[in-house]
C-alpha cells in the first residue's frame, strides 16, 4: 500500500497542521502592506480577514463562504477600505471559489498580488480553478502558487468506516435521567464524531435509540427515538448534513442483556451509531 493511499482523516490533519504552520511562517517573514484579504482553509474551518471594497462585497463573501463550505466553521474579520483597487471584490470572489477545492491552504491577496499554498487531491482540477484566477488578474498583479496534490482519505469509505466505528464504539453518550436532554459530559464524544464525519464526508449514519425493559412498549419506543432525533439534532446543528442521517427508535425490542437488573437496564439505555457507506 502506497504512502498516499494510507493517509487517514486523523493522519492527514496533522499533515495539514504542518503544512498550515509552514506557509503561515513564510507568510509572516513578510509584511503586509497597503491593502490585503487572506482566506484561509483548514480541515474544519474558515478564516477570512483583511479589507473589502464594501459592505456588500463583504456580504457577498461570508455568503460564498457559506455555500461553498457548509460543514466547516467560519470566521470573519474584515474591514470596509472605500480605496482598494478597482475590480477588488472580483478577484477576490473568484479567488475564493477557485480555492475552495483545496484541503487545506492559505491565500494572501494584495494589490500586487495572490500567493496561494496549500494541498489539493486532484491537480487537474487544480489547474482549471487557478486558470479563472489568471484570466481575472488586476492590471499588475501577478499570481504565484505552490499547491501539491495528495490523496484523500474521504475518496477511500471504507477506511473511514473502519475509524468511525471505533470512535463510535468506544463512545458513551447518556441522558439526563428519565428524559431525551443530552448530558454535557457527551458533549465531547460527540464533537470527534462532528470532526471525523466532516473528515468522511460521504459517510452516512444511523442513530438508533434503545431503552430498558421499565415502562409500556409504546413509551419506550417513543423515547428511543427521540433521544435518536437529540443525537442527530447536535450533529446537524453543529454543521453535519441532515441527509447524512437517520434516526430510528428501537425501544426494548433489542437488548444486551436481557436480566431484570440494574446493570442490564443501565446497558440496555443507549446510543447505537451505525455508519453506512456510499456502497450500503
Amino acid at each position: 500500500m502506497s504512502t498516499r493511499r494510507k493517509l487517514s482523516g486523523v493522519l492527514l490533519g496533522a499533515f495539514i497542521g504542518q503544512v498550515l504552520l509552514f506557509v503561515y511562517s513564510a507568510n509572516a517573514q513578510s509584511t503586509i502592506t497597503n491593502s490585503y484579504l487572506i482566506f484561509e482553509i483548514g480541515k474544519s474551518n474558515v478564516s477570512i480577514r483583511g479589507d473589502v471594497s464594501s459592505a456588500a462585497h463583504g456580504s457577498i463573501l461570508r455568503q460564498q463562504t457559506l455555500e461553498l463550505f457548509p460543514e466547516k466553521t467560519k470566521t470573519f474579520d474584515l474591514v470596509e477600505k472605500p480605496t482598494l483597487p478597482a475590480g477588488w471584490a472580483l478577484i477576490s470572489e473568484v479567488t475564493l471559489r477557485a480555492i475552495a477545492p483545496t484541503y487545506a491552504s492559505i491565500t494572501e491577496i494584495t494589490s500586487t498580488s495572490i500567493s496561494i499554498s496549500g494541498i489539493t487531491g486532484n491537480q487537474n482540477e487544480w489547474r482549471q480553478s487557478i486558470a479563472q484566477v489568471e484570466k481575472n488578474l488586476l492590471p499588475g498583479m501577478r499570481l504565484s502558487q505552490n499547491v501539491s496534490a495528495v490523496g484523500l482519505p474521504i475518496a477511500q469509505p471504507h477506511l473511514c468506516e473502519r475509524i468511525l466505528v471505533n470512535a463510535t464504539q468506544n463512545s458513551k453518550i447518556e441522558f439526563l435521567r428519565s428524559g431525551v436532554t443530552l448530558r454535557s459530559s457527551t458533549f465531547s464524544a460527540l464533537d470527534k464524531l462532528i470532526q471525523l464525519l466532516t473528515d468522511c464526508s460521504l459517510t452516512s449514519i444511523r442513530i438508533i435509540g434503545h431503552t430498558d425493559s421499565t415502562g409500556e412498549p409504546a413509551s419506550n419506543a417513543i423515547v428511543s427515538l427521540a433521544r435518536a432525533e437529540s443525537v442527530s439534532a447536535y450533529l446537524v446543528g453543529h454543521g453535519i448534513r441532515a441527509n447524512r442521517i437517520s434516526v430510528h427508535g428501537a425501544g426494548y425490542s433489542e437488548p444486551l442483556d436481557p436480566a431484570d437488573s440494574y446493570r442490564a437496564h443501565k446497558i440496555n439505555r443507549r446510543i447505537e451509531i451505525q455508519i453506512e457507506s456510499p456502497n450500503n
